[in-house]
């Protein structure tokens, strides 16, 4: 059997589809002689472009290291504002809740300061309208409590009474002199 025997058992559809094949390899290798002259520029221009390309990405990569660190760091001064702003808030309030405490301990020693001011004024008045009795009906002396006594028990219940009085004007002014000093002492209203 020979090759136009073997045509004719081959169908055309197959036929025309090796013709083209065929005639794609020839061109193929026509082509490749000069592909292969120019194929070599080819080739040397685009590892060239291949190189300028890695190169470029390196010096993106780096510049994105870059930019990227410096994120960091600026996320990590946020952090350590922040931080910081919550120290510095925690020591306000605290700053601002003794100053309300010192300011309520201030507002209290000035109404104890006025009622002490107010009970001095009235001791005052008290001490001084007592030596005003005392001056108007002047002390009894010992002659005159003995002398007026109607018997042993009034002079026992006199000298008693006169001795109470005594100790009460006392009182009274240790008073007087010890809110005086006090006063005296402490800041101005």
């Amino acid at each position: 059997m020979g090759p136009a025997s073997r045509a004719k058992h081959t169908p055309a559809p197959l036929r025309r589809h090796a013709g083209r094949v065929l005639a794609a390899v020839l061109a193929c290798a026509a082509l490749g002689t000069t592909a292969a002259q120019s194929g070599a520029q080819s080739i040397d221009e685009l590892n060239a472009r291949i190189d300028a390309a890695k190169q470029e990405a390196q010096a993106l990569g780096a510049q994105i290291q870059s930019t990227s660190d410096q994120l960091a760091a600026a996320q990590q001064q946020a952090i350590d504002a922040a931080q910081r702003e919550a120290e510095l808030n925690s020591v306000l309030a605290k700053a601002q809740a003794k100053e309300r405490r010192l300011q309520a301990a201030v507002a209290e020693s000035q109404e104890r300061l006025a009622a002490a001011r107010r009970q001095l004024t009235r001791s005052r008045h008290a001490l001084s309208d007592r030596l005003i009795a005392i001056y108007r009906s002047g002390m009894p002396d010992e002659t005159t409590l003995i002398l007026e006594s109607d018997g042993f028990d009034d002079l026992a219940t006199r000298a008693e009474y006169l001795k109470r009085v005594e100790e009460v004007d006392e009182g009274v002014l240790r008073e007087i002199v010890a809110r005086s000093y006090a006063n005296a002492t402490a800041a101005p209203a």
